[in-house]
């Protein structure tokens, strides 16, 4: 299988990336939201059941923090996004290896450089490092998304992904 992909970065796919790469980080920032919101119930039962004034407002000065907290770093994360410059980038997958065209000089790597690689509807993800990574957004593949043919071909030519 070869597969030929070109793009050119947007916002979008920054945001998507990060989104991506992160799942374990928005995992605990939903847990966050879970106990402030629990913190705020409990808070709040509480102070009303001992005819405590100052409990419901803790529980919401404690619910307005969280959710402060998430807004702060989403629009940090768009903001980064906005101002990252657009690049042209040019990837081959072939039964070879991965090749960066776009690099300058162009990269050729065998399959064994990628510790692991994601896929689903919104993009490619491969991963050099926990750390390293490139996303390649759906939209880039010529003649549509290969998902299904990229998830076998992946599964065949790395066995730890």
């Amino acid at each position: 299988m070869n597969a030929h992909a070109e793009f050119t970065t947007e916002p979008d796919d920054i945001l998507t990336a990060a989104r991506m790469h992160g799942k374990q980080r928005s995992q605990r920032l939903a847990a966050l939201a879970g106990v402030g919101v629990l913190c705020f119930l409990v808070f709040d039962r509480a102070g009303w059941s001992v005819h405590s004034d100052d409990l419901p407002y803790l529980a919401t000065c404690a619910a307005v923090a969280v959710a402060l907290i998430l807004i702060i770093q989403e629009w940090g994360l768009r903001r980064a996004a906005e101002k990252a410059p657009k690049k042209k980038v040019e990837i081959d997958l072939t039964e070879e290896g991965i090749e960066l065209k776009s690099c300058s000089p162009p990269l050729k790597e065998k399959w064994e450089v990628l510790k692991k690689v994601s896929l689903d509807h919104r993009g490619l993800m491969l991963y050099v490092t926990n750390d390293l990574f490139v996303f390649v957004p759906a939209r880039a593949f010529r003649g549509g998304y290969p998902r299904t043919e990229l998830k076998e071909f992946f599964k065949r030519k790395l066995r730890h992904a």
